[in-house]
């Protein structure tokens, strides 16, 4: 599976990604999208398979790329790659979610949802204040009905912050009614941001408690850390030598 970024930086600001703390510097074209494919099937020891728009940047916020970019991956003429085997995750950006109902585009959808307490969730990933859970919840309700795809359920489990018993309660109200498989993932530590992973009996316990609520839901296995790679880590630091005006310039430009 290859992991593809779609911008350089976020502007979302999620509380517990790395990419946060570098603001937004720019979108990536279709080109550079596909690019990045491009380099990791040479360097990859097996073919790729599959592709995953969860790197840097909100895909949403750069829809036109990003789809231009989907459509030359699947093209036979392209890389012949199965839209369904091409997942784009987003942290909830409602217009961008209508816009792929309306496209009927394909691929799959993910959504980085964190919590379904609505409050909390504002303070943690400020997208909510601008479409909380309930516009959310339509968009994805319409996106169903529309290509009858079910849909993945992000929820990155923070330590002592949205793994307890309220929360596995006001999830399984939230998702009632979607086609859904949750997805969990234990918060990968990253640098100066305010949270702590999860411990194993946290995450037992959370599990539990989804499956006595008949959440279908899965655990993801984190690969990445040792490189500051994993999910939520990526971020580029000034103080390794790098520059934002280098960041910032799109080669075709230059």
């Amino acid at each position: 599976t290859a992991c593809l970024s779609s911008q350089v930086g976020c502007a979302q600001g999620c509380t517990f990604c790395k990419t946060a703390t570098m603001g937004f510097i720019r979108n990536l074209s279709a080109g550079e999208i596909i690019e990045q494919y491009v380099h990791l099937q040479e360097i990859s020891a097996v073919p790729i398979t599959h592709i995953v728009y969860m790197g840097m940047g909100e895909p949403l916020a750069n829809t036109t790329e990003v789809i231009n970019s989907i459509e030359y991956l699947h093209d036979p003429e392209g890389f012949n790659i199965g839209l369904r085997r091409i997942t784009l995750s987003t942290c909830g950006l409602v217009n961008g979610i209508k816009r792929l109902t309306e496209q009927q585009l394909g691929v799959k959808l993910a959504v980085s949802l964190v919590t379904a307490d609505n409050r909390l969730r504002s303070t943690i990933m400020p997208v909510n204040k601008r479409y909380n859970i309930h516009e959310l919840k339509d968009a994805l309700l319409d996106y169903q009905r529309t290509t009858g795809k079910r849909v993945t359920i992000e929820y990155c489990l923070l330590g002592g912050v949205n793994t307890d018993e309220v929360n596995a309660y006001k999830l399984a109200h939230w998702i009632d009614g979607l086609d859904a498989l949750v997805n969990l993932i234990p918060w990968n530590p990253a640098e100066g941001l305010p949270y702590i992973p999860p411990t194993e009996s946290e995450i037992s316990r959370f599990t539990g408690l989804l499956d006595r609520l008949g959440i279908n839901h899965t655990r993801r296995i984190s690969r990445g850390q040792a490189i500051d790679g994993a999910c939520g880590q990526l971020a580029v630091p000034l103080n390794k030598g790098l520059e934002w005006h280098l960041l910032a310039d799109d080669e075709d430009d230059a």
